[in-house]
C-alpha cells in the first residue's frame, strides 16, 4: 500500500553525521595544508625543469608531455580545493552574521565551526530520534487504516453480492434495495476517507 510508505520522507533538519563533519572543519588548517601542497608541487616543478634541462633532446618529448600534464592537472586541482576552502569559509562567516552569533572571545572571524555546530549536533540527534518515533507512529496508523478500508470494502462487497443474488430472485423492489445498498456503500467509503484525512491533518 503506497500510503503506508514513509521511507521517502526527508528529515527537515541536518543529519547529525553531517554536523559532526562540519564540527571538525578548521579553515586555517585547510589553508595551511593547501600551502604545504603548493610548496611540494613547486619543488616537483623545479625538479622537472632541472631534469628537462639535462636530458638529451631525443628523450625529452615523452618525459615533458607526461610531467607537464601531471603538473597542470595538479595545479588545477589545488586551485579548485583552495577555492572551495575560501568559499566554505565565506559561507560560514555569512551564516554567523545572519544568525547574529556572538563569539566568546575575539572577533567573529575567529569563531571555529566546532563552537557553533556542537550545540546543533546534540539537537539534531534528539530531533532525529523523535522524528523516527513519529514516523513509526504514522506508519502504524496508516497500516491500521489500510486494514480497516480493506475490511470495509470486503464487507460492502459481500452485502452487495447477497443483495444482487436476491435481485435475481425478486422483482423491482429488490432492484431498488440493491441501488440503495450501493449508494450507502459509496457514502460509507466517502465518510471514512474524509474522517481519515481530517485525523491525519490534525
Amino acid at each position: 500500500i503506497d500510503a503506508v510508505k514513509t521511507d521517502k520522507i526527508v528529515i527537515p533538519f541536518p543529519e547529525p553525521s553531517d554536523l559532526e563533519k562540519a564540527m571538525n572543519v578548521d579553515f586555517e588548517a585547510e589553508r595551511n595544508e593547501c600551502k604545504a601542497l603548493g610548496g611540494k608541487l613547486k619543488k616537483i616543478s623545479d625538479t622537472v625543469s632541472v631534469i628537462k634541462a639535462n636530458t638529451p633532446a631525443d628523450g625529452k618529448t615523452a618525459f615533458n608531455d607526461t610531467m607537464e600534464k601531471y603538473i597542470v592537472e595538479a595545479r588545477d586541482l589545488l586551485k579548485d580545493v583552495e577555492s572551495q576552502v575560501e568559499e566554505a569559509s565565506r559561507q560560514f562567516l555569512s551564516m554567523l552574521t545572519f544568525y547574529h552569533a556572538v563569539p566568546k572571545r575575539g572577533k567573529i572571524e575567529d569563531v571555529k565551526p566546532a563552537e557553533i555546530f556542537a550545540s546543533w549536533h546534540s539537537i539534531a540527534e534528539e530531533f532525529r530520534r523523535s522524528w523516527k518515533l513519529d514516523l513509526k507512529k504514522i506508519q502504524g496508523e496508516r497500516i491500521r487504516q489500510a486494514k480497516v478500508v480493506e475490511e470495509l470494502k470486503k464487507t460492502i462487497k459481500e452485502d452487495c453480492d447477497k443483495m444482487e443474488a436476491k435481485v435475481k430472485e425478486g422483482g423491482e423492489g429488490s432492484k431498488l434495495k440493491l441501488k440503495i445498498c450501493r449508494r450507502k456503500s459509496r457514502n460509507s467509503m466517502s465518510n471514512f476517507q474524509s474522517t481519515t484525512s481530517l485525523s491525519e491533518a490534525s
